[in-house]
């Protein structure tokens, strides 16, 4: 299936993949940062070695309480651009869904709006 997207929808899908990309690339900062001052202890899985545990150490818990903190913060101030962002995509994808022709409503049914 192929779809032809407009100019807003493909600025709306640029800046929701700007936002993930800076939210993750923040995290992955964060993360390696955790793991060198010791705020983790990172082990190999004992039958696959390719499975790697960690366990989260106190002064890690204390560390990643402050960082959740700051990312609601960061969220309260700045999510709406995202959640609009997510509701502009939203909206044009379910476009093409409500379309589809609709069986008419039985006499006397009542029919729920969302």
């Amino acid at each position: 299936m192929t779809w032809e997207i407009s100019t807003a929808e493909y600025r709306a899908l640029a800046q929701l993949r700007y936002l993930i990309r800076h939210f993750v690339s923040e995290g992955d900062t964060v993360s390696r940062a955790v793991e060198a001052n010791g705020y983790v202890r990172r082990t190999r899985g004992r039958e696959d070695r390719r499975r790697v545990l960690v366990f989260l150490l106190p002064r890690g818990e204390r560390m990643l309480e402050q960082v959740a903190r700051h990312r609601i913060g960061e969220l309260r101030a700045t999510g709406h651009e995202l959640v609009r962002t997510i509701d502009q995509l939203l909206e044009k994808t379910a476009a093409p869904r409500s379309s589809v022709a609709k069986k008419p409503a039985r006499k006397g049914a009542h029919q729920k709006r969302g």
